[in-house]
C-alpha cells in the first residue's frame, strides 16, 4: 500500500509506524531487528528527497527504518545499527549506518566501518547501486578521513564514471 501513496502521505504512514515501534520499546526494536535480518524491503518510487536536513522521501521502507534508527538511543540501537552495517550488501545503506554510528560514538567503529566499505566496494553492483555506491565511498572517505578508501574510490570511478558527482 505504501507504493501507491503520494510522497507526503507515504511519509506520514512511515512516521506513524516508527512512532508505534518506538512506543513498543524493546519489542519494537526486535521487530526492526527481525525485519533487517530477513532482508525484507518494500521499494518506493521517486528515490531520496530531503527538506531542512530531514529525509522526506526514501527509496524503500528499509531505508526509512534505517534512517529512523538515528533518532533512537541506547546500546541495543547501536548494536542493531552495527549489525545492519556489517550485513548489508549496499554501500549506501552501510554508509547510512556508519554515519549514525559516528554520530553516536565518534571513531569507535571507524576500523570496522572501513573494512565493511572495502569489502562492499569490491563486490559487483548494479547500475543504480553502483551510482549510490560511488557516492557512498566518497562520502565515507570525507567523513572518516580514511586514506585507505582512496583505492576503492578510484575503482568506483573506473567502474562507474557516469555516477560520480564530485
Amino acid at each position: 500500500r505504501l507504493k501507491d501513496l503520494e510522497p507526503n502521505k507515504r511519509q506520514a504512514v512511515i512516521d506513524d509506524l516508527v512512532r508505534k515501534l518506538r512506543a513498543a520499546g524493546p519489542e519494537g526494536l526486535q521487530i526492526l531487528r527481525d525485519y533487517f535480518r530477513a532482508g525484507q524491503d518494500v521499494p518506493l518510487p521517486n528515490g531520496y528527497a530531503m527538506v531542512n536536513g530531514r529525509h522526506v522521501m526514501v527509496p524503500s521502507l528499509r531505508a526509512a527504518l534505517l534512517h529512523a534508527l538515528a533518532g533512537w538511543d541506547g546500546p541495543e540501537v547501536v548494536a542493531l545499527t552495527r549489525e545492519v552495517m556489517q550485513s548489508t550488501p549496499s554501500l549506501h545503506e552501510a554508509l547510512t549506518a556508519i554515519s549514525q554510528l559516528e554520530k553516536k560514538a565518534p571513531g569507535a567503529y571507524r576500523a570496522e566501518a572501513i573494512q565493511t566499505l572495502l569489502k562492499l566496494a569490491a563486490m559487483p553492483q548494479d547500475r543504480q547501486s553502483g551510482y549510490m555506491g560511488a557516492t557512498a565511498i566518497f562520502d565515507a572517505l570525507k567523513m572518516l578521513k580514511a586514506a585507505e578508501l582512496i583505492p576503492a574510490a578510484e575503482a568506483q570511478i573506473e567502474k562507474n564514471p557516469w555516477g560520480v558527482t564530485y
